[in-house]
């Protein structure tokens, strides 16, 4: 399961289109693609300069388990990290 929340935070204007987001990702799946897919999504957000964190809970922290070739989890939560995405579990 994944979950997603969005908000403006202190100083973003609802009106001004180019506001930075803040967005909380809560991953709670142990699927590789459903993981895969959360952090390519994280990734994107970042790219698109919105504040982005994501929560590994439950199943989702151990993300080793998961990483393949189809699936390279562990190269998009690299990027995610070293593009400032917040991780935490």
């Amino acid at each position: 399961m994944v979950e997603a929340f969005a908000w403006r935070g202190p100083g973003m204007h609802l009106n001004n289109a180019e506001a930075a987001m803040r967005l909380l990702i809560i991953l709670s799946s142990a699927n590789p693609e459903v993981q895969w897919n959360a952090f390519r999504f994280g990734n994107m957000a970042l790219n698109e300069g919105d504040d982005v964190s994501i929560f590994l809970n439950g199943p989702a922290v151990n993300l080793r388990k998961g990483d393949s070739t189809e699936f390279p989890l562990l190269e998009q939560a690299k990027v995610f990290t070293l593009s400032e995405g917040r991780l935490a579990a």
